[in-house]
């Protein structure tokens, strides 16, 4: 079986690549830029280029892990190129090519005041990253390929985009500089470990999980927890900064009942250092 895998150079799709290397699966890792030798290289966001890739490898499945991040207003062109038109190409050509396509989404689709994402929550996305993928979504679901939308609630680990105010505070304690809780820090969130995401894109290609589910650990801990844990892991037990500000509510991913069980937040951070 030919896998075609993007974003292979990004957090996610490098720790979903290392784990397939270790299958029997014929590999293309499609990245923008070349690091690698076996990555190939391809702007996803150019739709002729994107669909030359295709046409030439010809996968029997694709895991969509590239996205075009940005929370301005600066790169709304290359968002949507990205994040809507290059996950649209890929449903419909796996249409026409009897392919297989799993989706990198994320709860972000159901906007930033739902406080327990499911398949029941409303799809209203607020920020323009968050509608270019819900656009995805859609268009995946009516081109009626085999897919799977993996819709996660946030993914943790070393080395984590800084958008994610967690993977900030990991990797401030990384280099010895002690993380901040603001206000109280009770919300509740119930994020997954990078190779335990990767691990569930593996899950769902072996299974063939089909339809929209959504992801994050079986197990919820408040944003304070967490900073303590990342600081007894990283830094010796030192007590976490405080400061005054806005609490947070909940934001809490009702895992789909076909996934298997995850590590829980301290205990993935300590394995997969």
């Amino acid at each position: 079986m030919k896998i075609l895998v993007t974003g292979t150079n990004g957090f996610l799709g490098r720790a979903l690549f290392g784990q397939l290397k270790k299958t029997s699966y014929t590999l293309f890792p499609i990245v923008r830029k070349k690091i690698n030798t076996e990555d190939i290289e391809c702007d996803i966001g150019n739709a002729s280029n994107l669909l030359t890739v295709l046409n030439y490898y010809q996968p029997d499945i694709i895991i969509n892990c590239a996205a075009k991040v940005d929370f301005t207003d600066n790169s709304m062109t290359g968002q949507y190129n990205v994040n809507a038109v290059a996950p649209t190409i890929f449903s419909y050509w796996c249409v026409e090519n009897n392919a297989y396509l799993i989706q990198v989404s994320g709860s972000i689709v159901n906007g930033n005041t739902t406080t327990l994402f499911s398949n029941s929550s409303i799809e209203s996305a607020t920020s323009y990253y968050g509608k270019t993928k819900l656009l995805a979504d859609r268009a995946i679901r009516l081109s009626k390929c085999d897919h799977a939308i993996i819709r996660f609630g946030g993914i943790f680990g070393e080395g984590g985009p800084d958008h994610l105010g967690v993977n900030r505070a990991i990797n401030q304690a990384r280099v010895g500089k002690i993380p901040t809780i603001i206000a109280k820090g009770k919300a509740m969130r119930n994020y997954i470990h990078v190779q335990d995401a990767a691990k569930l894109l593996v899950y769902c290609l072996d299974n063939r999980i089909i339809g929209t589910h959504y992801s994050g650990n079986h197990q919820s801990i408040s944003i304070s927890q967490m900073i303590y844990d990342i600081c007894s892991i990283y830094l010796n037990n030192a007590n976490p900064k405080r400061q005054s500000g806005v609490e947070s509510v909940d934001q809490v991913v009702k895992v789909s009942s076909n996934f298997p069980k995850t590590a829980p937040f301290k205990k993935a951070l300590q394995n997969f250092r």
